[in-house]
């Protein structure tokens, strides 16, 4: 059997080439051609734009790995808050924006605020996961 790198793997080993060996060429080339420290614009701004890709590729990386779960577990959270058995992440997200304009629902402060910050924690884990450091956790990829 022939195994094929996921979208995961390939998108952390560009992130990787970008930052292992893109970025300190585009250093090395811009710090060799000036005899004084001069800031090259045109490298720094592909220094700059090789970071951001790689960080992209972090992110979107995280987000398949990690989506599927926090998707599901922020479904579960709604569904057991608004007391609904089915929906989508997205019809249960309107749902709960109604109830919260309208006040129509008899929802506990509490509880939406800990389904809120949980959310909002799992998306964190995906597109900043170092932000959860400052925050007792974060996770790491």
């Amino acid at each position: 059997m022939i195994d094929r790198p996921d979208a995961h793997r390939l998108l952390l080993a560009v992130a990787e080439a970008l930052t292992d060996e893109v970025v300190p060429v585009l250093s090395a080339s811009a710090s060799a051609s000036a005899p004084v420290q001069v800031a090259d614009p045109e490298a720094a701004a592909a220094r700059y734009t090789a970071r951001i890709a790689a960080n992209l590729c972090r992110i979107v990386a995280r987000e398949a790995e990690l989506w599927p779960q926090a998707e599901a577990a922020t479904v579960a959270d709604l569904r057991g808050l608004l007391g609904r058995d089915g929906g989508s992440l997205e019809e249960l997200s309107r749902a709960l924006d109604d109830e919260l304009r309208t006040g129509a629902g008899d929802l506990d402060p509490g509880s939406v605020h800990r389904v809120l910050s949980a959310a909002a924690g799992r998306r964190l884990a995906i597109a900043r996961p170092s932000y959860g450091d400052d925050l007792g956790g974060g996770h790491r990829s």
